[in-house]
């Protein structure tokens, strides 16, 4: 199935709120998750993974939270003092540090087996597993002296696998409003105004 950034960035943003995440907070997300897919970064399998281990895991460190340290480095306009840490699916975090970032700074992320460079414009996978899972993995980052050269973005997705779509599907749908009888006779089409 072949996905529009819009349809990936509206189904963010619902599935962020359906998880209970403030309105700002499942802004930045939406806008986190595009800013991964256009880099052909599979942002929507991370934040599946991510809202559920949020919902599963009544005791979750706040510490190891993602998106909470992204808008904490946001904020702040810096992620100085913030790694070496244990963070859960740390790829969530690229855009938030991307932001922060001066025209010609390259940091580089490395967890795991993975290693990427990223600059405000630019990243490079050098090693990279899709599968991130959902404990705590020791992240770190630094400044490295390497200019990269900006990434085409990609302007759709199209994916086989349509689960972790499904995942964010069902969380968005609790941010929708069952019908009632008002709301039908309401709604487009509705009602004995001649027009139906």
């Amino acid at each position: 199935m072949n996905w529009s950034f819009s349809e990936i960035r509206a189904l963010s943003l619902k599935a962020a709120r359906g998880s209970g995440l403030e309105w700002g907070q499942a802004e930045e997300v939406a806008h986190s998750i595009l800013w991964l897919q256009e880099r052909n970064i599979n942002g929507v399998a991370a934040l599946s993974d991510y809202l559920e281990w949020r919902s599963n895991d009544a005791k979750f460190d706040l510490k190891a939270d993602p998106l909470i340290l992204g808008s904490i480095i946001r904020d702040l306009n810096s992620w100085a003092g913030y790694f070496p840490r244990s963070i859960i699916q740390p790829i969530l975090l690229l855009p938030a540090i991307a932001v922060t970032l001066g025209d010609n700074e390259c940091v580089q992320c490395t967890w795991s087996n993975n290693e990427i460079l990223l600059q405000k414009d630019a990243l490079l996978i050098n090693c990279m597993s899709m599968q991130q899972g959902i404990k705590p993995i020791a992240f770190d980052l630094k400044y490295i002296d390497q200019t990269l050269e900006a990434n085409e973005l990609l302007s759709r997705v199209h994916s086989d696998d349509q689960t972790h779509f499904r995942t964010l599907e069902q969380f968005a749908h609790k941010t929708y409003a069952p019908a009632t009888e008002d709301s039908r006779n309401a709604g487009a089409g509705a009602g004995n105004d001649g027009n139906d």
